[in-house]
């Protein structure tokens, strides 16, 4: 189901071709100048992102919509933490196979501070500016001369035109960056989404690298242990996210082994663990038997079956050719060792990653948990080779007279470095 096949129509246009040069005439035809237009981003890499023709109002993104997305997309959509700035303009879509010509709205609407638009898209855009997003949309059934307009693009394509009624699996939707904030618009949503601060459109849309500090992004997943969400997995636990290359491997079979060894170590620092492969639920069920016999274990946490490469994609595990060959088979790329550490809050506290041919050490991903949970709980940091139960070192921002209160005993080194021994209560059982 595509994502207007969700929303009853009375009105259908004729879907738009995936071509900037549609988009481009259609904005045209409505009063936009010549000097602007849409164009093809050919790659994500700096080099292809910089043959972008300068400046870039918004992009535009067609996609093939899925069951999964709609649903995933409506949550995020109406989540309590999805908060617009008033300026964002935004408009609902009730016609049907409309999304290229909403999408082009939406590019322009929040622009018209520094796109000189005239014509009869200068007269909709005063006419609506007070309105709210379904006003808009019972406004924009009305206009002839858009209708007009997206009728002429969807008739100029290099392909025949299908009929108006049928039910396109194509979607267009429109990023923008309004107020320092990147936004997903989306007509088919009653709201903007707001994805964070930005302050580069294209790249921030193209390439948002996750950072320590960033939410972790939700997703749902077939897993071992059942169908999840990932917050709700998460709840009000830390959560270990980890990807290996492949099951039946022999360096990820002795990690899992480990994994499920040192399970209830996670479990006391309220800590859930999660792993993942591009493989499938069977070939999940099969490889556990095997870890379970050679480790001497009883694995029980959850293995995603990312096969489609959906979770490893967002969160940026899989490496390619140029980057580390002996982990891309058949040209496919298997996913990195990644660890992701992700607070109650779901924001990701630490990343590493890891190259195929090295077994990660799990004692020191717990360490650095141990470390996390305590430095939230007290104004101080660990020094190089940490242990829990040894000294640690009194934050800068904290005086040596208030550290005095806080802890059995402080020794200044520096001015600027002081050790700490920790309270009784504070050392972390193992």
């Amino acid at each position: 189901m595509s994502a207007e096949q969700s929303i009853t129509r009375k009105i259908h246009w004729v879907p738009l071709e995936s071509s900037p040069e549609a988009l481009t005439k259609v904005m045209h035809r409505l009063g936009v100048p010549a000097s602007v237009a849409f164009s093809d981003v050919w790659g994500l890499d700096d080099e292809l992102l910089g043959m972008v023709a300068q400046p870039v109002y918004a992009l535009v993104f067609l996609f093939p919509s899925t069951d999964k997305y709609v649903a995933e997309r409506k949550k995020e959509a109406e989540s309590s933490d999805n908060k617009a700035s008033p300026n964002v303009w935004f408009m609902r879509q009730t016609i049907g196979n409309a999304c290229g010509t909403m999408a082009m709205l939406h590019a322009l609407g929040n622009n018209q501070s520094t796109i000189p638009i005239g014509g009869d898209l200068a007269g909709f855009f005063d006419k609506v500016k007070d309105m709210t997003p379904v006003e808009r949309a019972a406004e924009l059934e009305t206009s002839q001369a858009v209708a007009e307009a997206h009728k002429e693009g969807a008739a100029d394509g290099q392909t025949a035109a299908p009929a108006a009624e049928i039910s396109a699996e194509h979607h267009y939707v429109a990023f923008v960056s309004v107020d320092g904030d990147l936004y997903e618009l989306d007509g088919t949503h009653d709201t903007p989404i707001n994805l964070g601060p930005s302050t580069d459109l294209l790249k921030h849309t193209t390439m948002a690298p996750l950072r320590l500090g960033s939410v972790a992004p939700n997703f749902s997943a077939e897993t071992t242990s059942g169908p999840i969400d990932f917050h709700e997995f998460i709840g009000d636990s830390w959560a270990v996210l980890f990807s290996h290359p492949a099951d039946f491997t022999p360096v990820c079979t002795t990690e899992l082994g480990e994994v499920a060894k040192l399970e209830p170590q996670f479990l006391k620092r309220n800590v859930k663990v999660i792993g993942l492969s591009t493989n499938d639920l069977a070939d999940h069920g099969r490889w556990v038997d095997d870890i379970n016999e050679v480790n001497n274990v009883s694995l029980a946490f959850p293995i995603i079956a990312d096969k489609d490469r959906e979770v490893a994609t967002l969160y940026d595990m899989l490496d390619s050719v140029e980057h580390d060959a002996s982990n891309v088979v058949n040209g496919i790329p298997f996913t990195v060792r990644s660890v992701f550490v992700i607070d109650p809050a779901k924001k990701i506290r630490l990343i590493l990653t890891y190259p195929a041919s090295c077994g990660r050490n799990f004692d020191e991903i717990l360490r650095a948990i141990d470390s996390l949970q305590l430095s939230d709980r007290q104004p101080i940091a660990t020094p190089a080779n940490w242990q829990p139960g040894e000294d640690v070192i009194v934050h800068v921002s904290v005086p040596t007279e208030k550290a005095k209160e806080i802890f059995p005993e402080v020794k200044e080194a520096l001015p600027y470095l002081r050790f700490a021994t920790l309270p009784e209560s504070e050392q972390v059982q193992n």
